[in-house]
């Protein structure tokens, strides 16, 4: 068996050429070129954030180191106003007359025994004294600030 197909005549059809299809782009603006103020990338995002976290760290870290300077600073002062020489002393004769010769007097208990109104009345006075003294000091500080 044979099939016959049928003929047909097939017009002579020109296409177009393929560039006179597509419409003609005037001017295709160079997209490196273009500044696009009101649209910021995600990056220069996270950098500026980055910024001004590290900012608000060194910030806070000066503020630490400025209330250490100020708390030294006043320790210094504490320090370098109080005149030292002055509380050496006070504890040189406190310790003198509370503490060294109430101690040689105890020691030579058996000694003194014929002066035990002199050195009652000698403990009554060098502890007023020292009283005195420690707390004539503490004004003196005190005020010195």
């Amino acid at each position: 068996m044979s099939f016959n197909f049928p003929k047909f005549d097939i017009p002579n059809i020109e296409l177009p050429k393929f560039e006179n299809l597509l419409p003609t782009i005037q001017n295709i603006p160079n997209v490196t070129d273009l500044k696009l103020s009101n649209i910021a990338s995600a990056i220069e995002t996270l950098e500026h954030s980055n910024l001004i976290n590290d900012i608000d760290k060194l910030n806070y870290n000066i503020q630490l180191k400025q209330t250490e300077k100020e708390n030294y600073e006043r320790r210094l002062k504490s320090i370098t106003s109080i005149d030292i020489t002055a509380g050496i002393w006070c504890s040189i004769i406190v310790s003198v007359l509370s503490m060294i010769i109430p101690f040689l007097i105890v020691s030579f208990n058996n000694y003194l025994s014929d002066y035990k109104t002199i050195i009652f009345i000698y403990m009554i006075v060098s502890f007023i004294i020292s009283m005195i003294i420690l707390l004539g000091y503490l004004i003196y500080s005190y005020k010195s600030r």
